[in-house]
């Protein structure tokens, strides 16, 4: 069971878990329809229904936990519904976020926010569980996507629109490790496989990130060089870096985990992890599905749309 099906890793987590031969259901809020299964992770009736009705052995929970419009949240999604999967002989592996053991004192205040939640999301899946489950720390994603707002890399990409904006600042100080959501989801499934061949010895906690580090600063200059768009030239959008590259330590909490990365824990157990795509070579693709070339002219050019 993927919950979260419809975003960008669980759309990957469905296709990948189909082409391997598993019998795969999705469930989803805002962007349900079929075949996926309408779920609000805070409701607590709506979560018992589609496990007693699923009855799955793993729960791969990618949610967001997005609260419906006109509903309440939850305090506890992930815990809670950590113990109705327990209930059901499901093992939960939670994605979180690398920025539970990155995140520093100079991150903005929505980083740390967000890192304190995905914390204390773990910290209930695991007291729900007694500890046999997983959790995986994920750095920012991108991938194949419906719009180009989907992922927080590629959205970069608006800045440097010629028709968008003109003379803008962009951090430079925070370095990401992008993860492609198609290795990010094979990996994953090589983590289910696992542990329905080991079983209980295979919980924890693991991160999974990208190859290559880039600020976002760095990130922006080089989908201009892909889809080339001339920046700071003259009549061209100028795009200025804010700040320098830190690297100062991670200062989030003491009771934080230990992440193990996943893709030697992997490599240890199994022959089949493939290598990873370039940063560039995985933007290219997806930038160049996604972006049509009248976009990125400048008005008057043959051609803009």
């Amino acid at each position: 069971l993927v919950v979260g099906a419809s975003g960008l890793l669980g759309r990957c987590l469905m296709k990948e878990f189909e082409t391997r031969g598993h019998t795969v259901v999705g469930t989803a809020m805002s962007r349900q329809k079929d075949p996926l299964i309408a779920l609000d992770v805070h409701d607590d009736e709506e979560v018992k229904t589609v496990l007693a009705k699923t009855k799955p052995e793993v729960v791969v929970y990618a949610s967001s936990n997005q609260v419906k419009e006109g509903g309440s949240a939850s305090p506890d999604p992930v815990g809670r519904f950590a113990a109705e999967a327990q209930e059901v002989g499901a093992w939960v592996l939670f994605m979180s976020s690398d920025q539970v053991s990155r995140v520093n004192k100079t991150a903005a205040g929505g980083q740390v926010d967000f890192a304190k939640r995905k914390l204390a999301d773990e910290e209930s899946l695991t007291k729900a569980t007694g500890g046999d489950s997983g959790i995986v720390r994920l750095a920012v994603m991108y991938g194949p996507l419906l719009k180009i707002g989907d992922s927080p890399i590629t959205v970069l990409a608006k800045g440097i629109f010629p028709r968008v904006r003109q003379d803008i600042s962009i951090d430079n100080r925070t370095v990401h490790y992008p993860a492609f959501a198609p290795e990010v989801a094979g990996a994953v499934a090589e983590l289910v496989e696992l542990r329905g061949s080991e079983g209980g010895g295979v919980r924890g906690c693991w991160e999974y990130r990208g190859e290559e580090g880039a600020t976002d600063y760095e990130l922006t200059l080089m989908m201009a060089e892909i889809l080339k768009v001339s920046v700071n030239g003259h009549g061209a959008p100028r795009v200025s870096p804010a700040g320098d590259r830190d690297s100062s330590p991670a200062e989030l909490a003491s009771n934080v985990l230990e992440a193990q990365p996943l893709t030697p824990f992997l490599a240890a157990k199994r022959s089949s992890i493939s290598a990873h795509i370039s940063l560039r070579a995985g933007l290219e693709m997806v930038l160049t599905k996604l972006i049509p070339a009248a976009a990125l002219k400048r008005d008057g050019e043959p051609g803009a749309a």
